[in-house]
């Protein structure tokens, strides 16, 4: 999913796998998708994933954060928590 990928056609499912495939490259742990869309108009989607240490589970999100960059998705926040 991650060749040609046209961020206008994509849904939010897409978007979701699409972030799920991005962790499981980084070796994340136990991922989970939720499908929320019937609970909060916030999202559509959780995300939820373990990682081996807070090393690892910076690693992840940084990785995933950037992948999406560069296929034209950005966030529309981002916290600077390190």
């Amino acid at each position: 999913m991650t060749e040609k990928v046209n961020k206008n056609e994509m849904t939010s499912q897409d978007k979701a796998k699409l972030v799920a495939e991005f962790a499981d490259d980084m070796k994340a742990v136990d991922i989970e998708t939720l499908d929320i869309r019937a609970k909060t108009s916030i999202a559509d989607y959780f995300i939820i994933c373990t990682g081996t240490s807070d090393v690892h589970i910076r690693a992840i999100c940084e990785r995933v954060a950037e992948k999406l960059r560069d296929v034209g998705i950005r966030p529309l926040r981002q916290s600077d928590r390190s």
